[in-house]
């Protein structure tokens, strides 16, 4: 009799850490994105500046553990940046006014056997506010902007959910005059890659010496989801009771 609850439990035990539910179970998420080259042309006369550039940068990340972390950095006329980590997590943004860039970029990556979700962001921002002068009554304004960037997802047969996005916005006067969402989800056992590069341009009517205020920014934001669970509770209560009835039959 011991040796058959030997075997039974021996199987059980097989059918028990077999399972899915004790498979590796991994969800990675990542994105960056980058714009350039930030112009404002006029068909005729001089763009003005009221101020200097305003760059901001700004990156979060947290994760179902409780870690949150945030960074925010400005600089007037110069360049900042601005990190953060937690575990699986982390975020990173930076812009420059001297060179009207800015880049930002966020990943998660959650690994085998560890049930967890992570979130992260980082985002870029430009602003200021000018006008066109050297004229009268109404001008043609052209606003371009070169953008670049990638997104990635995996997540093996029992990664829950992999998602990353980037956006780039740039309003003018609180209205979006250029924009571009790129949003990439999976759920499980699935991966993906998005690259990008490409040139935004819009025209508009302006009037002369009227202020306007501008602002441009990117957003890089990624999120992950492991679940894993524990060999079954049912299977190992199983074991544990073959192997009580093959002891007290053996001592009887």
């Amino acid at each position: 009799m011991r040796s058959c609850s030997f075997v039974i439990t021996a199987l059980l035990l097989f059918i028990g850490l077999s399972s899915p539910c004790n498979a590796v179970a991994t969800a990675i998420a990542n994105s960056q994105i980058s714009f350039s080259n930030l112009q404002i042309i006029p068909t005729s006369g001089t763009v003005v500046l009221l101020d200097s550039w305003e760059a901001d940068a700004f990156a979060q990340a947290q994760n179902s553990l409780g870690q949150l972390a945030n960074q925010f950095n400005t600089s007037i006329g110069g360049a900042t940046a601005a990190d953060a980590a937690v575990n699986f997590a982390t975020g990173h943004a930076d812009a420059s006014a001297v060179t009207l860039g800015a880049h930002a970029n966020s990943s998660v990556t959650i690994p085998g056997m560890t049930t967890a979700q992570a979130i992260s962001t980082g985002r870029g921002t430009l602003s200021d506010s000018f006008f066109i002068t050297g004229g009268t009554g109404n001008v043609q304004v052209t606003f371009s902007v070169n953008l670049s960037g990638t997104l990635n997802v995996f997540t093996d047969a029992f990664g829950r959910l992999a998602q990353t996005e980037t956006i780039f916005d740039l309003e003018l006067d609180g209205t979006s005059v250029l924009f571009r969402d790129d949003p990439l989800s999976i759920g499980p056992n699935s991966s993906a890659t998005l690259p990008f590069s490409q040139t935004l341009q819009n025209t508009l009517t302006l009037q002369f010496d009227n202020p306007s205020f501008i602002l441009a920014q990117i957003d890089s934001e990624s999120e992950g989801i492991n679940r894993v669970s524990e060999p079954s509770a049912i299977i190992l209560m199983l074991c544990g009771l073959v192997g009580l009835v093959g002891y007290v039959k053996t001592a009887a």
